[in-house]
C-alpha cells in the first residue's frame, strides 16, 4: 500500500529526476521512434486491411483514453487540480484529446491539429521534456512519456491512413490553432499564475528570453511561433510528397 500511495503521491521532489540526454532519456526517445517505425512499416496493411486498421486503431484509442483518465483524474482525486495548471490549454494535451474525437467521428479540423501538434509539439516534448516534479516511480511519469508516445503514434497513424497536407487541411490547422491561442491568452490573463501553452514564460531559456523581449514581446513571439510551425510543417511534408511523387513517377 505504501508503495501505491507513493506512485500516486502529491508532494513534489526538488526536481523530475530525469537527467536531459542521459541513457535513459534517450531509451523514452527509442520507444517513440521504435513505435514509429512499426506503424511505417504496417502502413500498407493499415491502408489495406480493416482488421490491421482496426486494431491499431482502437488500440491507440483506448491506451490514449486510459492514460488522459487517469492524467485528470489524478489530479481530481489527490486535490492537485488547480485552474491554472491543469486544464488542457498545452498543445499536446489539446491534441491528445482532439485525436480521441478525431478517432471517432468526421472531423477535420481536430485530425488536422492532432497530426500538425503530435508531429511537432508531441517531438519537441520528448526531446525537452518539462516533466512534473516527481522522481520515477510516479502516475506522472507514465502520463507523460506514454501520453506523448501515443500522440505521436496517433499522428503517425493519420498519416499511415493517407491524411493529405492539402489546402484544407492547413486552413483547418490554423483555425483551429488560432482559436487554441486565443482560449489559452484568455485563460493566461484571467487565472493568477497560469502559464498555459508556455504563451507566459518558455519552459526552458526563461531568463535569456524574457529578457531579451520582455513579458508582452515574449508573449507575441509565442503566439507567432505556433502559427509559424504550422506553415512550416506543412511545407516540409508537401515537399516530401512532391519529391516522393516525383521519384514514383
Amino acid at each position: 500500500m505504501n508503495g501505491l500511495a507513493y506512485f500516486f503521491r502529491t508532494p513534489m521532489d526538488p526536481d523530475s529526476g530525469l537527467v536531459l540526454f542521459s541513457p535513459l532519456h534517450f531509451l523514452m526517445i527509442a520507444v517513440m521512434l521504435a513505435g514509429c517505425a512499426a506503424i511505417y512499416l504496417l502502413r500498407g496493411r493499415i491502408r489495406k486491411n480493416a482488421r490491421v486498421h482496426g486494431g491499431i486503431k482502437w488500440t491507440l484509442f483506448t491506451l490514449l483514453l486510459i492514460e488522459q483518465i487517469a492524467f485528470y483524474a489524478w489530479f481530481i482525486v489527490t486535490g492537485r487540480f488547480t485552474w491554472s495548471e491543469s486544464l488542457p490549454f498545452f498543445s499536446c494535451r489539446i491534441a491528445m484529446i482532439l485525436v480521441l474525437v478525431a478517432m471517432v467521428k468526421d472531423a477535420p479540423r481536430a485530425k488536422a491539429l492532432g497530426v500538425y501538434f503530435g508531429l511537432f509539439g508531441g517531438f519537441l516534448a520528448l526531446l525537452l521534456p518539462d516533466l512534473f516534479k516527481y522522481h520515477w516511480p510516479h502516475l506522472q511519469w507514465i502520463c507523460f512519456f506514454g501520453g506523448h508516445d501515443l500522440l505521436i503514434w496517433s499522428a503517425a497513424f493519420f498519416l499511415a491512413e493517407g491524411y493529405a497536407f492539402t489546402k484544407e487541411s492547413l486552413k483547418n490547422a490554423l483555425v483551429g490553432i488560432v482559436l487554441f491561442l486565443l482560449a489559452s491568452d484568455v485563460c493566461n490573463l484571467v487565472i493568477p499564475e497560469a502559464n498555459y501553452a508556455y504563451l507566459v514564460e518558455p519552459p526552458f531559456l526563461a531568463d535569456t528570453l524574457m529578457g531579451i523581449m520582455g513579458q508582452v514581446g515574449y508573449t507575441i513571439f509565442a503566439n507567432l511561433v505556433y502559427v509559424l510551425l504550422i506553415f512550416v510543417i506543412h511545407g516540409i511534408a508537401r515537399l516530401f510528397y512532391k519529391r516522393k511523387a516525383a521519384q514514383i513517377s
